[in-house]
């Protein structure tokens, strides 16, 4: 005869599981997290100057900077990317 399931075990080892999903980034990232670190400093310079560089020469040439169509093959540029609308 097989034995029955005990739901009570189940429970333990679902918040167990909860537990260390959670804790587990909080470990990895500890260093970062103490001292008050960014974790990608450039992301900044990397992503966003040249995401408004674009929209300041296509507002400065007449156009509404609605769409950008030097990322893959378009992406939203006025509500998306740039900060325009912030």
């Amino acid at each position: 005869m097989a034995r029955s399931f005990d739901s009570r075990l189940r429970v333990k080892t679902d918040y167990l599981a909860a537990l260390t999903l959670t804790l587990a980034p909080l470990l990895y990232f500890s260093s970062v997290l103490l001292k008050h670190g960014v974790l990608c400093p450039d992301d900044g310079i990397l992503q966003n100057i040249p995401l408004r560089i674009v929209i300041a020469h296509m507002i400065r040439s007449g156009y509404v900077p609605l769409w950008n169509p030097y990322i893959f093959s378009g992406m939203p540029l006025l509500a998306a990317q740039g900060g325009v609308l912030f």
